[in-house]
């Protein structure tokens, strides 16, 4: 199975998202995503430059 149809039919199963539309609709209705995380400054490692 390609890697399109295999995504497909993820969201389909998954998420009920069956074409651009519910796609379109789910993605307006997203939550931003904290990645406070991934670029808070660690102790004991140097900035480079």
């Amino acid at each position: 199975m390609e890697l399109i149809e295999r995504l497909k039919q993820q969201l389909s199963e998954v998420y009920g998202i069956h074409n651009e539309e519910d796609l379109l609709k789910a993605m307006e209705k997203q939550k931003p995503i904290d990645i406070g995380v991934f670029v808070r400054e660690v102790n004991g490692i140097e900035k480079a430059g």
